[in-house]
Order: structure tokens, then sequence, then C-alpha cells
């Protein structure tokens, strides 16, 4: 196959998927490539063969000048500086990194670390990058009322956020020792802090992280992923450290040079402006949740069937045998939904209630119990799958949450198969029986839907 080596033809590529809104994985998916094959072309790091350039070409409806695609094509963010302010920039972060350690033993009110990294750093940053205030903040912190353990400064995109707090945003984190500074694209720790406790907290916003650098396609192996070390104990530091997505770490008199300055800052702005497109129509926190949705056990409903069901089965190796599969008897008002990028809400189904009602059903199937199965190897229970017979697709026409014990079937892969692929008169038949077995329980829980209606969710008329 032909090799085609222009530089200009894998910006294009970058270009064409920022242009159209696209995720790396949807971008991917049209080009009929793998994400890591994407990946290495955007970055430079693999020619473009033919056949995909002409699939992206024809996709696209992009024309085959090139010139015409580097003039037409300004997704990229310009790389303007005043290199008198950068070489500033600079040498003012040197100059914290000497004096905040010994600044800090200091009376707090009036001490002159806060003209340093409140006052000055955020102006010469601004002059060097030209950033314009209508689309971003710049703020400096060293602490309120008393010095904080890691002075930083955070430059904000305000479409995304003005807090370090929540969201997403690049930072400088001058470590506790005065020995180096981390420029890092990072997250906002109080909200997983808030929402999930200090300890959970850690872990849920490492994997916010890892899931959203596979998205922004940097080489890892220039840029530091995972944890960074700031040689603090406190909980926002740790959080903090916990929260990197990428970053790069300079040394007290070491700094890098004003060129790879420049351009490891406008890599970072690249990728942080990227996150906005990927956010689309949703919140900052709808976005972080649809990160997560994974590691917390949420799977949209029949999309992810089959993994939903295998990681079900794992789920089932960690059901506590004691545990009171009725211990929820109230019925639970509907869970928001989850925004998709387009703005569309859609709903998810949890691993853990899913498992609970397989282990209620004593791991039989609900429609024939005699019906055989086999031995499931990550549970060592006999493997049934869970079905939920009001389609969670359709919460939004409940008051009450569908995701329930008594919404979920317990059934062998057959029968499962078949209410999804089946012909009528078999599924009919099945629809009748569950409904039977199950009406009083979902009454119970304030779900109300008729036969008839049930039926016609599976696509029957009668």
């Amino acid at each position: 196959m032909t090799q085609i080596n222009t530089q200009s033809l894998n910006e294009l590529f970058k270009k064409t998927r920022l242009n159209n809104q696209l995720t790396s994985s949807e971008m991917a998916e049209r080009l009929k490539i793998s994400l890591t094959t994407l990946s290495k072309i955007e970055n430079g790091l693999r020619q473009v063969d033919a056949e995909t350039l002409l699939r992206l070409m024809h996709l696209f409806n992009i024309s085959p000048s090139l010139q015409e695609m580097e003039d037409s094509n300004k997704t990229s963010l310009p790389m303007y500086t005043n290199d008198q302010y950068v070489e500033k920039t600079l040498n003012q972060i040197n100059k914290i990194m000497q004096r905040f350690p010994k600044l800090r033993e200091e009376p707090f009110k009036g001490n002159p670390l806060k003209e340093m990294v409140v006052d000055e750093l955020p102006v010469l940053i601004t002059k060097a990058f030209f950033l314009d205030e209508n689309d971003y903040k710049i703020t400096g912190s060293i602490g309120k009322g008393q010095f904080a353990e890691v002075p930083w400064l955070c430059v904000f995109l305000k479409d995304i956020t003005k807090s370090a707090t929540k969201g997403y945003y690049i930072v400088f984190l001058f470590s506790t020792d005065g020995q180096s500074v981390y420029m890092s694209l990072n997250q906002g720790w109080t909200f997983f802090h808030e929402k999930y406790g200090t300890k959970v907290a850690r872990k849920k916003i490492q994997v916010a992280a890892q899931n959203l650098k596979g998205e922004l396609l940097l080489n890892e192996n220039e840029w530091i992923t995972g944890p960074i070390d700031l040689q603090a104990h406190g909980i926002l530091a740790k959080g903090y450290e916990a929260g990197n997505i990428f970053a790069k770490k300079y040394y007290f008199n070491e700094l890098p040079s004003i060129t790879q300055f420049k351009e490891d800052f406008y890599t970072l702005l690249q990728s942080y402006n990227e996150i906005n497109l990927l956010r689309g129509k949703r919140s900052v926190d709808e976005f972080t949740e649809s990160l997560l949705l994974l590691e917390d056990g949420l799977f949209f409903d029949v999309d992810e069937d089959e993994d939903f069901n295998l990681n079900v089965q794992k789920e089932l190796t960690n059901l506590d045998e004691e545990a009171d599969m009725n211990q929820e008897n109230d019925a639970k008002k509907a869970r928001q939904p989850v925004i998709q990028k387009g703005g569309k809400p859609k709903y998810t189904r949890r691993v853990k209630v899913a498992a609970a009602a397989l282990k209620k059903a004593h791991y039989k199937c609900a429609l024939d119990e005699n019906h055989t199965t086999f031995t499931n190897k990550s549970s060592g229970k006999p493997y049934v799958e869970a079905h939920h017979l009001i389609h969670m697709s359709t919460q939004g026409n409940f008051e009450y949450e569908l995701d329930c014990l008594e919404n979920i079937a317990s059934l062998c892969p057959t029968c499962h198969r078949l209410l999804h692929h089946g012909a009528d008169h078999e599924k009919e038949q099945c629809i009748e029986a569950l409904y039977d077995k199950m009406v009083n329980g979902l009454s119970n829980k304030k779900i109300y839907l008729p036969l008839p209606e049930l039926k016609k969710l599976y696509q029957m008329d009668n």
C-alpha cells in the first residue's frame, strides 16, 4: 500500500476531527481504524496510507488541495507568544520555587509570596501567551488566611470552569520542598471529594484522568501521566496529585528553554480546548460523570448488553452472602439520566442491582427453573443473565426507578436471546409469563404498565 509521508496530512486528521466535534473513538470508528492508529497519525508518529486518506476525504468532503486545507482549517490554537514575557514567566517561576519555602515561615498577612504568585505571575502568563480575558481566567493562590501546602496558579477556560474546585484546568503546582513545579492538565478535586469521600475519590479521579487521557491523544512518552508527587500530605494537595491527566515537571534552576516551555504550554492549552469539544452540550459535572460510568458499575440500556452481563457475573463474586436483597422495600424516585455529548439524556443500569436480582432468583431462569445452563467461571454460580422487563430506555415515562430488583428477570441465555430476537408468537408467550410473575412486585414499587403497552416495547402490536 502506498505511503504518503507528509506532515500536513497528519495534522489534517486532527483538524478534521476537531472541526466536526468528534471524539477520538468516534473518528476512529468512522475511518475504520484502531484508536491507537489514529493516535499515532494525529501525533505524527505514523505515516498516512492512501486508503485511510481517501476515506477521510470522502467522509468529510475534503478538497484534495493540501494548501486549501491548510488555509481553511484553523482549529489548532495559533502559537502567538511574547518571548520577552515567556522568559519573565520562567524567571518568576524559578524565583517562587527559590523563595517560598522560607517565605511561608513568615506572617501570612502582607507576605511577599502573595505578590509573586497572586499578583505578578498571572499577569506574566497572560502577556506571554496573549490569553484573552474573555476566554480565560488566570488565578494564583497561596492559601486563604494561612499558607496552603502547595501554592498554585490556574489557567481556567471560562466555558469549562472558573474555579479549581470542579472541572478541568491547567495548573502550575509548586512542590512543598521548593525543588520543582508541575505544569499539569488537572481536575477539580472537590467534586470527587464531596461525591465519594476521601478514600474512594482518589481512585475515582484517577480513573477519570485515565479515561480522558485516552481521548486527548498526547504522546505519553513526553508527558507524565497518573499521579504526580508534590511532597505533600494534606487532603487537598493529595487531590492535586491524583487528579493529574498530563504534566511536565520542571526543576529549580533547571527550567526548560523558552521554545520548549512555549511548546509544552500550547500543547496543554490545545488539549484543554479539546476537552470543551468532547464535553459537547453537557455540563462539566455531566461530562465527568460520563467518564466514570463503567467505574461506577453503570451501563446504558441494551447498547452494551453483553458487556453489562459480563460485569454482572464479576459482581456476583463480590456480593455479601448475608446481604438482604429485600432491604429497599420502598419505591425510589427515578435517578437522573446521563447526558450525552449532543445533549440527549440516556438512562443507565447498575451492575450491583442486577447481580442482586440474580442472587435473589437463586440463579434460575424465571421462565423455567428446569432450563439447564452452565457454571460461570468467574462466579462459580449457574450462568444466568439479567433482563429489565420494562426497558430502562423508557425511564423518562416513569416517576419511580425501573432499575430495581422487581423489574429484573433472571433468564438463561436462550430465553434472554429469545426476548430480544425471537419470533413474535414465541416472544409473546414469554412476555406474558414474566408479566404475570412480576406485575405485583412492580406495583409495589409504584411501576404500572398494562400488558398491551409492554408488548409494544418489544415491538409487538397485539
